[in-house]
């Protein structure tokens, strides 16, 4: 199907051929762990890594926001895309944890699982929005990507 529209949240460089907008609303805020492996943020922000560990998808670091914030957020926002571009084919472009976050609402799993969705990066995933419900058509999609 022809793309009729695209949605692309922050990202560090240029996506080429795409004309986005850029919208905070999709992207998972967790400023003060931003861009540190998980050693890392062991070691620096020890207390709070346990935290994270203990609850992944409650646990809000100091400046960013939990999973469930975040779903809260996606979900509204999604709907407006939804509800503005009914029927039509459009792309969204963000970061894993959004996307995940995204899969798992439509798909009405708990906020708790988003962690069981493997997305790689660069990976497509295809959800259709239907009236009465919605269908994961491939998730994590890359082997034409590649080569």
């Amino acid at each position: 199907a022809k793309l009729q529209a695209e949605y692309v949240g922050y990202l560090k460089f240029h996506v080429h051929g795409i004309a986005a907008y850029f919208m905070d609303v999709l992207n998972c805020c967790q400023l003060l762990w931003e861009g540190l492996y998980f050693h890392e943020i062991e070691s620096a922000y020890p207390d709070e890594y346990r935290q994270w560990k203990t609850d992944k998808s409650g646990f809000k670091p100091e400046g960013g926001e939990s999973i469930h914030d975040l779903s809260s957020r996606l979900q509204a926002e999604l709907q407006n895309i939804i509800n503005t571009h009914a029927g039509k084919t459009i792309a969204i472009v963000s970061h894993v944890g959004p996307i995940r976050a995204a899969v798992a609402h439509a798909m009405s799993m708990p906020t708790e699982m988003y962690r069981q969705l493997r997305i790689d990066y660069a990976s497509l995933s295809r959800v259709d929005y239907g009236k009465s419900q919605n269908n994961l058509i491939y998730l994590n999609f890359s082997s034409q990507l590649v080569g």
